[in-house]
């Protein structure tokens, strides 16, 4: 297995780390005194057919909500609500 490092920001702590077919981003959000806040994203194929099917289901309640939904009168408690949901 081959490990690639790539360093995009100058002086900083973000990177990218490639591992054959797995992507981890490492970013810094906030470093105070001894403290780092990491933030690390993972991407692999598994985590790529989640999003997908995230995407699939979330695209059909959009549809739904299109279609049945439209003149409710709580849509907007529905709508934000259901973006919760996604994130």
């Amino acid at each position: 297995m081959y490990i690639l490092n790539i360093y995009n920001f100058k002086n900083s702590e973000n990177k990218i780390l490639l591992y054959g077919l797995i992507i981890i981003l490492e970013w810094l959000v906030i470093e105070f005194n001894s403290i780092n806040l990491k933030f690390i994203i993972l991407i692999d194929w598994i985590s790529i057919l989640f999003i997908r099917f995230i995407i699939l289901i979330s695209s059909i309640i959009i549809l739904y909500r299109i279609i049945y939904i439209s003149l409710e009168k709580y849509i907007n408690r529905f709508n934000y609500l259901f973006l919760l949901f996604i994130l």
